[in-house]
């Protein structure tokens, strides 16, 4: 009983020490204009000031995405963009 508390708790702090690691997620679904989702294709998190991407992904073979925003990250002048090879690129801004 007291080794399954002490795992228990090891967990908790665990936790509680890694979450100011944590910051929020862009999630999403990239279609084409027929609606088919677009698979493989390429979703970037950019910094509309600098040009720089702080964090990229890809979509599965579904068209979904998720794109963590890394926790020490400003909330204005950001930019998601979405390339795929044969698509024309997008972007949006947050």
């Amino acid at each position: 009983m007291s080794r399954i508390i002490k795992s228990v708790w090891l967990l908790v702090i665990g936790l509680l020490f890694s979450a100011p690691g944590f910051g929020q997620s862009i999630k999403g679904t990239v279609k084409d204009s027929t609606g088919k989702p677009v698979p493989y294709a390429t979703i970037n998190l950019k910094n509309t000031a600098t040009n720089n991407i702080i964090n990229y992904t890809i979509t599965d073979t579904k068209g979904a995405y998720i794109l963590p925003v890394p926790a020490d990250t400003p909330v204005s002048g950001l930019l998601v963009e979405v390339r795929c090879i044969g698509y024309k690129n997008q972007s949006r801004g947050i």
